[in-house]
């Protein structure tokens, strides 16, 4: 065996041992619990309500994480279903994600959900505003997930029911600031398959835009 062979074999070894050491640490509850107040602190920024989770599990092999009994809390009262629940919500970031300046999915699926939106007589509704330090230097947020699944979730407006089962692919998000409590974003997606009461309607591909004051 030439020694430039069995040098590059000792190096692949010690990444692999590298990577098993560092997985090993990831998979500890500390970690696991650090790991889980950044997710969660994220959320929170992105969204501006409160987020409850019963438990949590980060596979750090398949960069995965395991949501349960997670529920996001808006502007409703304390007496009120919250903005959202889900039995499960399983997040699987892309590797990229860790590099670049935007949040990159694999996918994002959530099971047995509900939403809860209700508007008032003088147009203000239950859901929260995004925390202006979601924006400290770009002044947007970028979101792209390759695929989207929505299963059993109830959507309710102002305690009118609708089943949903949802499925997307290649969907992309983004949010930029535009002043003060104001935003503009645009929401695509090339495959978008929804079905209600078991009736599907057809697949379509959605490019949209939108403004939040």
């Amino acid at each position: 065996m030439s020694k430039p062979f069995r040098r590059l074999l000792y190096g692949l070894g010690a990444l692999a041992l590298l990577v098993i050491i560092a997985a090993g640490v990831l998979s500890t509850p500390w970690a696991q619990r650090a790991i889980e107040r950044r997710i969660v602190t994220s959320l929170e920024n992105l969204t501006g309500g409160h987020i409850q989770v019963l438990s949590f599990k980060f596979n750090p092999f398949l960069l995965r994480a395991t949501f349960r009994e997670i529920v996001l809390h808006g502007k409703e009262p304390a007496t009120a279903p919250p903005l959202f629940s889900a039995k499960t919500m399983v997040v699987q970031l892309h590797l990229a994600s860790l590099v670049r300046r935007k949040i990159l999915l694999h996918s994002l699926d959530w099971d047995d959900a509900a939403i809860h939106a209700y508007s008032q007589s003088d147009g203000t509704t239950n859901l929260p505003e995004p925390l202006t330090s979601l924006l400290p230097e770009t002044d947007s947020a970028d979101v792209q997930i390759e695929r989207l699944t929505l299963a059993r979730t109830q959507f309710y407006w102002n305690e009118q029911r609708l089943s949903l089962d949802v499925q997307a692919r290649n969907v992309a998000f983004l949010l930029r600031q535009k002043g003060s409590h104001r935003y503009a974003g645009s929401l695509s997606t090339s495959e978008l398959r929804i079905k209600s009461h078991d009736r599907p309607f057809p697949d379509i591909a959605l490019a949209t835009q939108f403004e939040l004051s």
